[in-house]
């Protein structure tokens, strides 16, 4: 049940690539699933924390505010402070665990034969998804990431309580703000923008500046602030990429912005994105760039909406003409459904905003990777 949960939050986060019935019914995922009675929430926490719930926590709301695909989330005291408490449901990494083997088999028997690395993409999506089980390793990662924010104006993400923390027990700050839903029915377009600018930097530093990205990005991972402010929820799921892989994106990303046609070849083949040379059709492909690239090559405000989406979608997806000469790094597997919820995201909010500058800085700046890899 966890994985068909998970793999219905990754459709959600299509946006636009979906009718608008499926992405309503889809959005649910994104922020609700079933609750575990709270019995069982008592008897997980206080054997992780080896203490009675009562002496763990000041105050312990019994009924969750929100649950997702792995855990669900209570509102807490502790000393004084509001905290939330992530519960992992019980039995769920194993179960995501068996769902994986056969999901894993069916990708590699599918894609065998074609120019998809079937096998290494499957245990890519093995690798990121059992990393979410753990929730010593997601608050490791909140706590780098968190290091990178702090300071920052628009972006926050929540501290991490370690002493009440374990691998199936998650404490974070408490954090009041809008959901994403409730944001985009209430805020003015100005703050929308704003917002929309600060998701989108936020993704583009964490690529090309510091080497990683989260790859959890449906909207139910962001807590929305009247100011356009965003906070960043949900760290399970992070990709960590090594420089030289970084470093090859970036000089494909300047090929475009600097009209290199010529170049732009060799570049995409350095990224691994060609499966059969012979048959790629170079030309389409630099066309499509122009257009995935547009919010990139203009100087003026450009407007990410449901009508873009929709084109980029055709070019990459339904009339590529490189779809059976192309291939996909496993590196990247998780890159795309970024790629989809952050569009998607930003459609539905029709962010308007100087895209270029904050792109080329991060496609021109250095590296200084946040995690090791």
């Amino acid at each position: 049940m966890g994985l068909i949960i998970k793999f219905g939050q990754m459709a959600g986060s299509l946006g636009t690539q979906l009718p608008p019935e499926a992405r309503a019914a889809l959005s649910k995922l994104q922020t609700s699933s079933t609750s575990i009675p709270f019995e069982e929430v008592r008897h997980i926490i206080e054997q992780d924390l080896n203490a009675p719930i009562e002496s763990c926590f000041d105050e312990f709301e019994e009924v969750a505010f929100a649950a997702a695909s792995i855990g669900q989330v209570h509102k807490a005291m502790l000393n004084g402070v509001e905290v939330a408490v992530k519960v992992q449901y019980p039995g769920i990494a194993k179960l995501i665990s068996m769902d994986l083997s056969l999901v894993g088999n069916m990708m590699a028997t599918f894609l065998a034969g074609s120019s998809l690395p079937g096998k290494a993409m499957a245990q890519e999506l093995r690798d990121r998804i059992v990393e979410e089980c753990d929730y010593l390793n997601e608050a490791h990662n909140q706590q780098m990431v968190k290091s990178r924010c702090d300071g920052l104006p628009n972006e926050h993400v929540p501290g991490v309580v370690m002493s009440h923390t374990s691998s199936r027990v998650l404490t974070t700050e408490f954090v009041r703000g809008m959901s994403f839903e409730e944001f985009s029915k209430s805020a003015s377009q100005e703050v929308k923008d704003k917002a929309g600018l600060v998701v989108f930097s936020h993704a583009m530093q964490s690529i090309f500046d510091f080497c990683y990205f989260n790859g959890d990005p449906h909207p139910g991972n962001y807590l929305f602030h009247d100011d356009g402010s965003v906070t960043f929820l949900d760290f399970g799921c992070i990709k960590k990429f090594n420089v030289e892989f970084i470093r090859n994106w970036k000089e494909m990303a300047k090929t475009v912005l600097e009209n290199n046609k010529e170049e732009n070849i060799h570049a995409v083949n350095t990224m691994g994105l060609i499966g059969n040379f012979k048959k790629f059709d170079h030309d389409f492909q630099w066309d499509m760039f122009q257009h995935l690239y547009a919010p990139f090559l203009t100087d003026d405000k450009f407007v990410i909406n449901h009508g873009y989406n929709s084109e980029v979608s055709r070019l990459m997806l339904w009339e590529n003409k490189n779809r059976f000469s192309m291939t996909l790094p496993s590196d990247l597997l998780f890159a795309n459904r970024l790629q989809w919820g952050l569009y998607g995201l930003l459609g539905d909010l029709k962010a308007a905003n100087y895209y270029k500058p904050v792109f080329h800085n991060a496609v021109y700046g250095d590296e200084k990777p946040l995690f090791s890899t």
